[in-house]
């Protein structure tokens, strides 16, 4: 790139091959330089790749995005995936999907801007998704019908929203809440459920 054509003589695929043959023969030699590089330089490589990260995640926020969505619904080791993959939600959008609603909603004028399925028990698809403030996301989640049940299991009440429950009752709305989404099995002396299978 530095000659005077801003070229070499080899194309990129020599150049790939090139490089994996060397690797192959001098393995050992290249992972100890390696390791060697890393332990006297490790300090300004991670600053270097901390930076890189952040500026990466400011430029392409939708990769990032598109990344917890696959996570939530394929990696089992992460908590909420009992609420989406779990429970069959399935990640059905591609990253050129993710970015397109990123701009038509103006996801960058957010101040915590949060990918939303419309229907809850839906796939994240391109027309079941959109952005919303992360504020009115979980204001969402709070106008959902929910249903109380006593200990035994024996249905008592269906309620507008966690909100209204809550003030009627005299629970915390973040810990009824926080039953409704597994995380306590009673709240308030009741058993708890979303209507519709909702989470």
């Amino acid at each position: 790139k530095h000659g005077k054509f801003g070229a070499t003589s080899d194309c990129k695929e020599c150049r790939r091959e090139i490089g994996r043959i060397y690797y192959k023969q001098n393995k050992v030699q290249v992972n100890k330089k390696h390791n060697e590089y890393y332990e006297h330089n490790k300090e300004k490589l991670l600053k270097l790749n901390k930076i890189h990260h952040k500026k990466h995640k400011t430029e392409f926020p939708w990769k990032y995005i598109l990344k917890n969505i696959k996570d939530r619904c394929t990696n089992k080791n992460r908590s909420h995936y009992k609420y989406y993959g779990g429970r069959g939600i399935k990640c059905l959008i591609t990253e050129a999907e993710v970015k397109f609603l990123w701009f038509r909603d103006r996801a960058y004028e957010m101040v915590r801007p949060s990918i939303d399925r419309i229907n809850n028990n839906g796939d994240y698809t391109l027309e079941n998704c959109r952005f919303l403030e992360m504020k009115e996301h979980q204001l969402k989640d709070k106008t959902k019908s929910i249903l109380q049940f006593t200990k035994e299991g024996e249905f008592i009440k269906e309620w507008n929203s966690i909100k209204e429950a809550g003030q009627a009752l005299f629970i915390s709305g973040g810990d009824l809440s926080n039953c409704l989404h597994g995380k306590f099995k009673q709240m308030g002396g009741f058993k708890w459920k979303f209507k519709n299978g909702f989470k």
